[in-house]
């Protein structure tokens, strides 16, 4: 998904928002789910492939640490919990 806000804590706002909605609804054939959610701030200087790796990374982290959670990257490089991410990488489009 792409958004654009200018305001990380909006973001991270709007995210919440959808993981509580998924944490509440009742799928019919399944239950109750949760998710894990990451997302991170697209440069002009990324390569697509640069940006869903740091979101990605994101994510992870939620994995990892606790489950039904939202992280934002940049967040995470404040905390210390990772290094900023290179500018490396290529994308395959078919």
């Amino acid at each position: 998904m792409l958004m654009h806000c200018p305001d990380e804590a909006l973001v991270l706002a709007a995210f919440e928002r959808f993981r509580a909605n998924i944490e509440k609804f009742n799928f019919p054939q399944v239950g109750h789910l949760t998710i894990c959610g990451g997302f991170t701030r697209v440069t002009p200087d990324d390569s697509p492939n640069t940006a869903l790796e740091r979101a990605e990374r994101a994510v992870d982290y939620g994995q990892h640490h606790g489950r039904n959670k939202v992280f934002s990257h940049a967040e995470l490089v404040r905390k210390g919990f990772f290094a900023e991410a290179l500018k490396i990488g290529a994308v395959d489009i078919f």
